[in-house]
């Protein structure tokens, strides 16, 4: 895995906002579905989030594939390895991760992410921009961004002291992120991929 997810993981004020994630191998990815109810396998080093797989556990040993074009029924789960058999090899496994799935969802029950850009100007780090990602109702991710303001005002319905402190909050943790990565790996700027759930915030992604 990446040196900044371990730095995060091994850091007591970021590690509780890190999902589970594991090396990709037959056994990990038994023992995650039956925890979660969906996860993601993706590049160890993914930055453009592609050939990433979402993978979820319907119940009575069913599963759903999607690989970013379209969703693939699998029955049983040896249908589902047959299914991931491109990136199961012993060779190309290795490069791969598989995260926990994080219930970052609106209102009407659209998954969404939120990107913090972040810049250091003389060893301080300074946020330069909020914006949001929203899939459509099928769970696909869409290319238009909203502002995070519209994304909580409109999409969460949250009220403006909510809306206030959620900012706060997401200011704060940002840049905890930003100084625990940044520690002797000198950078001026960042982008971190934020998920809510039930109030939790959740690392995905940092570049």
């Amino acid at each position: 895995m990446s040196q900044w997810w371990n730095k995060l993981k091994g850091n007591v004020k970021t590690a509780p906002h890190i999902p589970q994630t594991e090396p990709l191998s037959s056994a990990a990815l038994q023992d995650m579905l039956q925890k979660h109810s969906f996860i993601y396998i993706k590049p160890a080093n993914n930055i453009k989030g592609k050939h990433t797989f979402r993978v979820d556990a319907l119940g009575s040993g069913e599963f759903l594939v999607y690989d970013g074009k379209k969703n693939i029924p699998c029955p049983t789960y040896e249908d589902l390895i047959e299914n991931l058999h491109p990136i199961m090899d012993q060779k190309k496994r290795k490069h791969y991760i598989i995260q926990q799935g994080i219930w970052s969802l609106t209102r009407d029950q659209r998954h969404f992410v939120i990107r913090v850009h972040l810049k250091q100007d003389k060893n301080v780090w300074r946020v330069t921009s909020i914006k949001s990602h929203t899939s459509n109702k099928k769970g696909h991710w869409t290319k238009k961004s909203v502002s995070f303001n519209n994304l909580m005002k409109d999409d969460l319905k949250w009220d403006k002291k909510t809306r206030g402190l959620m900012k706060l909050y997401i200011n704060q943790k940002s840049y905890a992120i930003a100084s625990v990565i940044s520690n002797k790996s000198p950078r001026k700027g960042m982008r971190i991929d934020l998920g809510i759930e039930k109030g939790h915030l959740w690392v995905f992604k940092v570049t």
